[in-house]
C-alpha cells in the first residue's frame, strides 16, 4: 500500500491498523506534543477548579466548626477544635496554631473574593457588605452551625 502525506506531509501508512496511534505515541516520546494535548489540559484545568472549589468550601466549614467547639468549655470540644486548627493553619512542631499562615491559597477567585476568603479564615469574622460566594456560604455554616448546637 501506498504511503499519502498526513496533514503535516509526512507519510503516513494505510496498511497496518493503529499505525498512526503508533506514530502519535513516538513523537510524543521525542518530545512532541501529543495532538489532543490542548485538550487534555483544559480538562485538567477544569478538574482542578472543581477541586479547588470543593476544598475551599470545606475549608469554609470547618472554620465554622472551628468557632462552634472553640466557644465550648468541655474536652471533647476543645480537643475537636484542636484538631480543626490543624487541618486549617499551619502549626509548628509542638502542634501550635500559626493563625496567620493558612495551609490553603484560592487560586480560583477574583482578587476582592480571595481576600474575603483568607480573611474569612484567619478570623471567623464576615462583613455585613460582602457578597462573595465564600461569604455567603460560610454564613451558612455559621447558621447551621448555630442552629444544631
Amino acid at each position: 500500500m501506498p504511503d499519502i502525506p498526513d496533514i503535516i506531509g509526512r507519510p503516513v501508512s494505510l496498511c497496518v491498523p493503529g499505525q498512526r496511534l503508533r506514530q502519535v505515541r513516538q513523537r510524543h516520546r521525542r518530545g512532541f506534543p501529543r495532538p489532543d494535548s490542548h485538550i487534555q489540559e483544559r480538562g485538567r484545568q477544569k478538574e482542578n477548579h472543581r477541586w479547588s472549589a470543593t476544598l475551599t468550601t470545606l475549608m469554609l466549614l470547618l472554620r465554622a466548626f472551628y468557632d462552634k467547639y472553640g466557644s465550648m468549655k468541655n474536652d471533647k470540644a476543645l480537643k475537636t477544635s484542636k484538631l480543626i486548627e490543624q487541618c486549617i493553619w499551619k502549626t509548628d512542631e509542638f502542634d501550635e496554631p500559626n493563625k496567620s499562615a493558612l495551609k490553603i491559597d484560592s487560586e480560583v477567585a477574583t482578587d476582592s473574593d480571595k481576600e474575603q476568603f483568607l480573611n474569612i479564615l484567619k478570623t471567623g469574622i464576615v462583613d455585613d457588605n460582602w457578597k462573595s460566594n465564600y461569604a455567603n456560604n460560610y454564613r451558612f455554616f455559621k447558621k447551621k452551625c448555630l442552629m444544631n448546637g
